[in-house]
């Protein structure tokens, strides 16, 4: 088999971590597989370079279509059996390569469409609606995704919901700490749909000198975070550019995420299945994650989280129990239950 896979770059982020590692699966089933990228190749590139055959379109919103008939030639050149996009830019001028010449699927991340999402475009919702067609395979991450993204777009066929999957080395190493301290995690994008702030002001309003809150994770709204802990005297650590491990995670007690929206979180999964005990909003794509494993918050106000960190504090052996659970939920989120729905929705 011959795979195109087609995203914006291989930048550090969900999706792109997402297919990083499906290459390497692929490439130990011995796939052929070429890589575009739209906007240069990003910090994941090197760990795949030697699996893939790489070209880089240079898009910018000025050779969009010039640079999807460039791409619609490469493909003419190697006659892929499919080509996989990813991001909404890439699956925009693979749809435009491609048309009808070649099998397409292209995964939806994330929400897109409602008001609320981060990236929500009018624009976008037209071009995605007038360039889809139902010869295409869609794929969606969760049921979540999947429900916003059908209404909208009007797809009502030939789509399949994979869920994505952690690493192999996430295992379940989690460990209780003999400390008064309440170490707690989280990690994700410094951006607004992630809502790291909400967090620092409810810690804030706990005023406990036991809790320690790091946060991993680069992006615009650092400053911002940063300011509302001085403003209000919260212990946060803000860290950049650090691989994530189960070791490392299993250095806290507790993984923490106040999201307003996801499609299905890496990251979460990853936590999971290191065992950590998670505490997380209850948006839809959480409570599909990590099902009745995690503890929910409402975003309505920081009531609900202060009260679930409180009774934590009060008595961590719960910490124990929801570890528990965390493992039994994560079972279902493996590499190889994705990669053979992948190679099967390929092959339908």
């Amino acid at each position: 088999m011959k795979v195109v896979h087609v995203i914006n770059s291989m930048i550090v982020g969900g999706a792109e971590k997402l297919l990083h590692d499906v290459i390497i699966e692929f490439n130990r089933k011995g796939i052929e597989q070429h890589l575009v990228t739209l906007y240069g190749k990003g910090e994941l590139f090197d760990k795949i370079s030697g699996m893939v055959t790489h070209i880089d379109l240079s898009v910018t919103r000025w050779n969009f279509y010039f640079k999807a008939q460039l791409l619609k030639r490469y493909l003419k050149k190697i006659k892929p059996d499919i080509v996989h996009a990813h991001l909404f830019e890439s699956m925009i001028v693979s749809r435009l390569a491609c048309k009808r010449n070649f099998k397409l699927a292209f995964t939806y991340h994330g929400s897109l469409y409602t008001k609320a999402s981060a990236d929500f475009s009018k624009k976008w919702l037209a071009a995605d609606k007038f360039t889809y067609n139902d010869r295409y395979k869609t794929i969606f991450v969760s049921n979540a995704i999947k429900d916003e993204i059908c209404c909208s777009v009007q797809i009502k066929n030939n789509f399949k919901v994979i869920p994505n999957f952690a690493d192999n080395c996430f295992k379940n190493i989690y460990s209780q700490k003999n400390s008064d301290e309440l170490k707690i995690v989280s990690i994700g994008n410094l951006r607004a749909p992630k809502n790291h702030e909400f967090s620092v002001k409810a810690l804030a309003e706990l005023n406990n000198a036991k809790i320690c809150f790091d946060i991993y994770g680069n992006g615009n709204k650092e400053q911002e975070i940063n300011s509302i802990a001085k403003e209000t005297n919260t212990k946060i650590n803000i860290k950049k550019q650090q691989a994530i491990t189960p070791e490392l995670l299993n250095e806290y007690n507790l993984y923490l995420m106040p999201s307003t929206q996801e499609g299905m979180s890496v990251a979460l999964i990853e936590a999971l299945k290191t065992g950590m005990p998670c505490v997380l909003s209850d948006i839809p794509s959480f409570k599909e994650t990590a099902g009745d494993a995690a503890k929910y918050f409402s975003l309505s106000s920081t009531a609900e989280l202060k009260k679930i960190i409180g009774s934590i504090l009060a008595d961590k052996k719960t910490l124990d129990e929801m570890s528990k659970q965390s493992v039994r939920v994560a079972e279902r989120y493996s590499i190889d239950n994705h990669v053979n729905q992948l190679l099967s929705f390929y092959q339908s």
